[in-house]
């Protein structure tokens, strides 16, 4: 279970280590800068005095390039600054979420919730930053593996909510104590409160939430 981190901004030191490659392709391009590894992709980034790119592993380039990368999940993905926003982008160079992000959520390995938020002058706001800007949530895009899947409204997520999978499932789980939590295609297949503890429910930071069965 993952809290949503606020990004700050990608910095160029957001660096994998270099690995010991012996394909001929990608040692030429050592030589330009450092080199992200795609997981499980085959795939590979390379920074040149024009920005970051991704390559194939024959060094076919895949994608535009892009000014500013870092990877996200141990670079299953990167974050790329696009035309001034911050997009998200697999490691097969396929963008799933190409609007200005607030920030990222990682509920559980390939699984991505981009955070939407609208300023507003509401009295009790879903997020206040450090300079009292008031903020509330707009939507939270999901991503499952290369495909942004749908998007959550405000109530059904929250910056505040921490996020999990158990098994296909998404869970939500949220400051009042709810837990909802929603399959593959963002269908709602449960929603709990922690006072209730049937068998069927599991501890998850001090609370009770529901395990739904397929």
């Amino acid at each position: 279970m993952k809290k949503i981190t606020r990004i700050i901004a990608l910095c160029l030191a957001l660096l994998m280590p270099l690995c010991a490659l012996a394909d001929a392709a990608i040692s030429s391009h050592e030589a330009l800068g450092i080199v992200y590894m795609g997981a499980l992709s085959n795939t590979y980034v390379v920074q040149s005095p024009a920005g970051y790119q991704i390559f194939a592993a024959d060094g076919t380039a895949i994608g535009p390039v892009w000014p500013q990368m870092g990877p996200y999940q141990n670079g299953k993905y990167y974050q790329v600054l696009n035309n001034g926003k911050i997009n998200m982008v697999t490691a097969q160079g396929e963008v799933v979420l190409t609007d200005d992000y607030f920030g990222f959520a990682s509920p559980g390995d390939g699984w991505i919730i981009g955070i939407m938020m609208e300023e507003t002058t509401d009295a009790n706001p879903d997020y206040t930053s450090k300079a009292g800007v008031k903020m509330n949530l707009l939507r939270a895009d999901v991503v499952v593996g290369n495909q942004m899947v749908g998007s959550l409204e405000r109530g059904q997520y929250m910056p505040t909510a921490s996020t999990g999978l158990i098994g296909d499932y998404l869970y939500v789980l949220h400051e009042d104590g709810r837990c909802v939590f929603f399959d593959k295609t963002l269908k709602q297949t449960a929603e709990i409160t922690t006072a209730e503890k049937p068998e069927e429910f599991m501890q998850v930071d001090g609370k009770y939430i529901h395990v739904p069965t397929q």
